[in-house]
């Protein structure tokens, strides 16, 4: 039986089988795996056999249940199922009737599936050359055919003498009946074989072949193995060949070449002349010659050339050299090139590569270097530069040069010459072995010199006396001389004679000829200065003096020496000079440099003197602290401005009241006008206290505001908070003071009477000290009826005619110790009052005596 498989269950008593019962005879290929089962006599293939045998029989033992059969193998169903069934059931031809199943399914026949098919068939094989000799390149040929489709694949082992060469490779189809092998390369003595390893057909059916077949080499050709020129571009050219003597080296001649400078079993070099074009090889002493080499060369040089790729300059010039080889021939050739150029390399100059048949390479090499020497620039032209301003400290100078050089080494010529780094008109220039100049409009370029030296004298004020804070007029002289051999002009004179704090008004610019010297004078408007920081403090008296000193702090600034021979006037602005006008004595001081300075006033203003001998000299360039003292009497019985005497003694009853104020503040002012009064604060305390004082919510109060009587921008108001020093820093044991102002505006009679208010009226304050209690503080004021002169003068005198007394608004200070007509100054640092004065017409004795009278009377009347 050829093959055959049982899937189903067999059921019987006896001579029960997975296929057979009970039989004689020899069976294969088959196998069951249905489930089985009997009495006696049961097997997984037979249950009962006599003189029976199967080698290619087998069972499922898992599947039938039986695990015994007269004849066949046991196998588990993984062993017979899958890929695995190629191993167990090994006695199965799986490459014809019987193919695998996948995994978990059983060996099936091939007419299940219709894939039945007869592998490829080998009939013979030759080699492609019948004649083999020393180099040749063999095949060889196998005639595989197949019956029942085709030869897909035919497979060859090749080896020589030493090694594998190629091994279970595919061939080559040369036809339907022919497989060509892998190429097999005679090149040294020895045997060399070929085995046909296997075929494949269409169907993926292999046949297992294995016919070697082989050759051997006994008698070697000498072989020319590799070929190279080399060109030295200086010195040679040279043909080099490789040579293999192939067994005996027994290398005996060449052909081809004129000669050889070295010929060896390993080496013909020979010297060539370009263009070079021939046939070379070699014989051995057998009369064995080797293959021809075909060499056809030439070449082309540019030689040594400027690079003008790059920018050469007067310190650095560029060169390069290209160099082309080619190969007429239709084999290759190896190269190696070496070109010789002066200065230094920026690029190789050795090349070598393989240089194909009918092909060219090109190389080129670079290098630099420095072979321009002996520049020299050479005037053409010098003069000053009038496009740029000159001065007397620096002068602008044209010189304008042409540029020659040498060319050493190079026999060729370089042009475009990069002159930039010495030239400024010309930029580029060309040069030759014949021609040295480079350019005739090398540069024209500008130095600073200064040809000029300046003798000047210092600037002074052209008046002797100068006012701090004004401008002023100033001169110099200056003498100027020309040192050089070229005319100058619209030399700017401002830096050699400049002068701080001042500005040139002429000489701007002078021309000089050459060699020239001139002397003028310079005229300039200088600042002098400032005043500044000008502040006072009021120092009050004592219970023995009668005085209080007033100390007015001010600073100036002195910009530049021009005034330092200059008597100086320093203005102060009497605003800042409380009771000037009552002063009896005065000091002032500069820098703390001692006396000699005198004080001259205006109506408005304070003039310190500064001679020009102060100091040894006047005041230098800086700024200086100066201060004006002066005293005024402030009352007939001491105890400090403000109409009280003695300060009031610490009450003994209270011990927390720190600050107290006058005993006595009564005063009168007139009718519709307003009047100031100064009122002491006292401390008691050992610290400074810091003293309130308000006035109250009332119509009496209405009328009266205070302020300090330091700060003389501070605004009156309703409110005053000051700080009283400390009683050990005042001017006795008991206590300190300060003065405050009190202002007195009182309205018209009849307004007071409609307030309530004829009569005296008091003020009184809201008190507070920082340290301790204050005392109280109010102030009495009796309105009066004011003095009018005319009407006084007409009582007096009524007999005089009007034409004869007028009135007149005249500013009287304080003490009576000055007077000027309000009228003409239209400010008043006193009081404003209306006085008697005569007219024109009025004689002068009698307008005098009148006069006289009607002052008297009127002062008295105060």
């Amino acid at each position: 039986m050829d093959a055959l498989l049982l899937r189903r269950s067999r059921t019987r008593q006896c001579h029960v089988g997975g296929i057979i019962g009970s039989g004689n005879g020899d069976w294969a290929n088959m196998f069951a795996v249905g489930s089985i089962s009997g009495d006696s006599e049961v097997g997984g293939v037979v249950g009962y056999a006599c003189c029976s045998s199967s080698d290619s029989s087998y069972w499922d033992t898992e599947a039938t249940g039986v695990s015994t059969s007269a004849v066949g193998t046991g196998l588990t169903t993984s062993e017979m199922t899958g890929l695995d069934a190629e191993t167990y059931m090994s006695n199965f031809s799986f490459d014809g009737n019987w193919k695998l199943g996948d995994s978990g399914e059983y060996p099936y026949l091939c007419w299940e599936t219709n894939s039945c098919n007869k592998a490829p068939v080998y009939n013979s094989a030759t080699w492609n050359d019948s004649n083999i000799e020393y180099g040749d390149t063999v095949r060889l040929l196998a005639n595989v055919s197949d019956p029942d489709g085709s030869v897909v694949a035919t497979r060859f082992t090749g080896e020589n003498t030493s090694a594998t060469v190629f091994s279970t490779k595919n061939g080559t189809q040369v036809n339907s009946s022919y497989w060509a092998s892998p190429p097999l390369v005679a090149d040294s003595t020895g045997n060399y074989s070929v085995v046909v390893d296997n075929a494949e057909d269409d169907a993926g059916a292999v046949t297992s072949i294995g016919n070697n077949y082989s050759f051997e080499i006994t008698n070697a050709k000498p072989r020319i193995t590799g070929s190279e020129v080399v060109v030295n571009e200086s010195n040679y050219r040279r043909l080099a060949f490789d040579l293999d003597p192939v067994g005996v080296k027994d290398i005996s001649g060449f052909h081809g070449l004129s000669s050889a400078f070295e010929f060896t079993n390993s080496t013909l070099k020979s010297e060539i002349n370009f263009p070079f074009t021939g046939t070379v090889n070699v014989s051995d002493s057998k009369g064995a010659y080797s293959g021809n080499r075909e060499v056809d060369l030439s070449e082309s040089d540019t030689g040594h050339r400027q690079d003008t790729g790059q920018s050469s300059s007067l310190s650095t010039q560029y060169l390069n050299q290209t160099y082309t080889l080619s190969n007429g021939a239709s084999s290759s050739i190896n190269y190696t090139v070496e070109l010789s150029i002066p200065g230094t390399l920026d690029s190789t100059n050795q090349w070598t590569g393989l240089l194909s048949g009918g092909g060219s390479v090109t190389h080129t090499v670079e290098s630099h270097g420095d072979w321009i020497v002996n520049e020299t620039l050479s005037t053409v032209n010098r003069g000053q530069n009038t496009s740029k301003t000159s001065s007397l400290t620096s002068q602008y100078v044209f010189n304008r040069t042409e540029l020659t050089a040498d060319l050493k080494t190079l026999d060729i010529s370089l042009s475009n010459v990069d002159l930039s780094s010495t030239c400024s008109i010309d930029t580029q220039g060309n040069i030759s072995k014949t021609d040295a100049l480079l350019t005739r409009e090398c540069w024209n370029r500008t130095f600073t010199v200064d040809h000029i030296t300046e003798n000047l004298s210092k600037v002074r004020p052209v008046n002797d006396t100068v006012l701090i804070g004004s401008t002023i007029k100033a001169t110099r002289n200056a003498q100027v001389n020309n040192t050089a051999d070229l005319d100058l002009e619209n030399l700017s004179t401002t830096t050699a004679f400049n002068q701080s704090a001042c500005s040139q008004e002429n000489r701007s610019v002078v021309d000089l000829p050459a060699q020239a010297e001139k002397e003028f004078v310079v005229d300039y408007s200088c600042s002098t200065g400032s005043v500044y920081g000008q502040d006072y403090e009021v120092l009050l008296n004592t219970p023995s003096s009668y005085y209080d000193t007033v100390k007015l702090n001010f600073n100036v600034k002195v910009p530049s020496n021009v005034t330092e021979e200059s008597t100086l006037k320093i203005k102060l602005d009497k605003d800042n000079a409380p009771e000037w006008d009552d002063r009896e004595s005065s000091s002032v001081d500069v820098n703390a440099s001692g006396s000699g300075l005198n004080i001259n006033e205006t109506q408005d203003s304070i003039f310190v003197i500064v001679p020009d001998d102060y100091g040894n000299s006047s005041l230098h360039e800086g700024t200086y602290n100066g201060i004006l003292k002066y005293k005024y009497r402030t009352s007939s019985e001491g105890g400090g401005t403000g109409g009280g005497s003695a300060p009031p003694p610490k009450p003994k009853n209270n011990t927390t009241v720190k600050a107290s104020f006058d005993t006595q503040q009564y005063y009168k002012v007139g009718y519709g006008g307003t009047q100031v009064k100064y009122i002491t604060v006292y401390n008691f305390d050992k610290e400074p206290n810091r003293v309130t004082v308000a006035t109250r919510n009332s119509t009496a109060c209405s009328f009266v505001d205070v302020k300090s009587a330091v700060n003389v921008q501070q605004p009156y108001r309703s409110n005053l908070t000051t700080l009283v020093p400390s009683k050990t820093q005042g001017s006795y044991r008991q206590s300190s003071s300060i003065l405050i102002k009190a202002r007195f505006k009182i309205p018209s009679k009849e307004k007071l009477r409609e307030l309530g208010l004829d009569g005296k009226f008091t003020c009184k304050f809201d008190t507070e000290a920082s340290q301790g209690d204050a005392g109280p503080l109010s102030v009495t004021v009796k309105p009066v009826q004011r003095f009018d002169p005319v009407q006084e003068l007409m009582k007096l005198v009524p007999q005089l005619p009007d034409q004869l007394v007028k009135s007149e608004k005249v500013c009287l200070s304080s003490s009576l110790s000055s007077a000027y007509s309000y009228q003409d100054s239209g400010e008043c640092k006193g009081q404003v009052e209306q006085v008697p004065v005569p007219t024109r017409d009025s004689a002068g004795l009698l307008g005098t005596a009148v006069f006289g009278f009607l002052l008297i009377a009127w002062i008295r009347k105060r």
